[in-house]
């Protein structure tokens, strides 16, 4: 699992990092690979040439690059990543909630409300991977991760499910 923090202040990078550290204390077992970022550029060309996190925590408000056009940048690139916001502003809350956010917290971040906010990221993380459609076929039992479906077709009382990487399921 991977996290990236991006906060152009080194104190509040150094804090939410502070934290994480704290969460992972508190869950044994939780391993993940953590980057920095205090340039909101470098991020985005990261993003850009697909490197990606299971899950962002990006400040709003940076030079060249806000927290807007990262997270536009991540669901271009690697939609199912989770999005957790820091940012002393609530100017930018209906913003956020339309790059579908997981979590729009204020600074000075209390500590109950970032963890809370990394819970609600690991369980949707957890259910994306978890979460399966059984469909029953002539061969016997097949599963697709929801994830890849795009779409089911309903025809003659038989579904069929269509995939992501263009195979398909018929019951």
């Amino acid at each position: 699992m991977k996290i990236v923090i991006c906060d152009d202040n080194r104190e509040d990078l150094l804090k939410t990092e502070e934290l994480l550290l704290k969460y992972r204390e508190q869950h044994p077992g939780l391993d993940f690979e953590l980057d920095k970022y205090l340039d909101a550029v470098l991020l985005y060309q990261k993003i850009q040439e697909n490197a990606q996190a299971d899950i962002y925590i990006l400040d709003m408000m940076m030079e060249g690059k806000n927290g807007i056009d990262l997270g536009l940048e991540v669901r271009k690139t690697c939609g199912d990543s989770e999005i957790i916001y820091i940012t002393l502003s609530d100017d930018f809350a209906l913003d956020a909630y339309g790059v579908r956010a997981g979590r729009y917290l204020l600074k000075p971040v209390k500590e109950k409300d970032f963890l809370e906010a990394l819970d609600h990221a690991f369980s949707c993380i957890r259910a994306r991977e978890d979460a399966f459609f059984l469909v029953t076929t002539k061969d016997g039992l097949e599963s697709a991760a929801y994830s890849q479906i795009e779409y089911v077709e309903s025809s003659s009382r038989a579904l069929t499910v269509h995939l992501a990487d263009g195979r398909h399921i018929r019951s």
